[in-house]
């Protein structure tokens, strides 16, 4: 979940007008730990994300200096990753991987890999 101190530090960064990215850390525990299936996962991961724009919304006014500052897995905004194991990623460098293997553009991948988006290995197809 999201942490009194993020709270804080989203708050502080937005009083600074530094647009703020996310981090969520641990996720070899999240994968190893959890256990949970694929769709879960995303779940849990959705819903933080979400949390952290209900903080920024409160903090911050879209038609203020800077803007829309909301933290999307789909713009960039949003990493992931292990700081113990020292890995970590972002769904651009999962697009930038694929895009070439589907065909598809970098932006354009990156935004099916997150939100209601489903690919069917067997007939190579979003959904």
């Amino acid at each position: 979940g999201v942490c009194v101190q993020t709270e804080t530090v989203l708050r502080q960064a937005i009083a600074e007008r530094i647009k703020p990215v996310l981090f969520m850390n641990k996720m070899d525990r999240a994968l190893l730990e959890l256990q949970l299936d694929a769709e879960d996962l995303y779940q849990t991961f959705q819903r933080i994300v979400e949390n952290v724009n209900v903080i920024i919304a409160t903090y911050n006014d879209d038609g203020g200096p800077m803007g829309e500052v909301r933290v999307d897995p789909s713009k960039g905004s949003v990493g992931f990753g292990s700081g113990l194991h020292g890995w970590a990623f972002t769904l651009k460098q999962f697009a930038e991987m694929y895009a070439a293997m589907f065909k598809i553009d970098v932006v354009k991948l990156m935004n099916r890999l997150w939100g209601e988006n489903f690919f069917n290995p067997k007939t190579k197809k979003w959904a």
